[in-house]
């Protein structure tokens, strides 16, 4: 998780399903590989880090994981310029004790306490973890695809 390599985010427990950015920029869960499910994890400071694509789609940059919440509808993962500074760009990942295929397990969560969740009609979405609860959102484990391409922050 320093950034040199490029990995595939793997739900934990679910059947070939990954994470990928699909045609309207949203980062959802599908099954089998995509052009666009290989990520970059690129540290910002402590345990907070911007969760990259590993290729530019469309020509121009890569693109990183934000949150977008509009305040009616669940809010969503989208791909969008990456810009550290930017309010909801900086995930925090976090091991888990459990491990999957002998890999370590981590969860994703983002600025504001808030979860990733996955639901059968709008796909990935971004939960609001409620004051007191421990409850953990989706467990991941980071599948590695090799060498990170050079782009900006490696």
């Amino acid at each position: 998780m320093r950034g040199e390599r490029q990995v595939v985010l793997r739900p934990v427990g679910s059947f070939e399903s990954i994470l990928a950015v699909d045609a309207k920029g949203r980062l959802h869960l599908t099954d089998g590989d995509t052009d666009k499910s290989l990520f970059v994890l690129l540290p910002a400071h402590g345990n907070k880090y911007q969760i990259r694509t590993a290729k530019a789609h469309g020509g121009g940059e890569p693109d990183c994981m934000g949150l977008r919440d509009d305040g009616s509808a669940p809010a969503t993962v989208v791909a969008t310029a990456c810009d550290a500074g930017r309010a909801g760009q900086l995930f925090a990942i976090e091991r888990t004790r459990e491990k999957s295929e002998g890999r370590p397990t981590y969860t994703i969560s983002g600025e504001g306490e808030v979860r990733l969740r996955a639901t059968d009609r709008q796909g990935l979405v971004v939960e609001r973890v409620p004051e007191g609860d421990a409850g953990e959102g989706l467990t991941f484990d980071f599948v590695d695809n090799g060498a990170a391409p050079a782009g900006p922050g490696t």
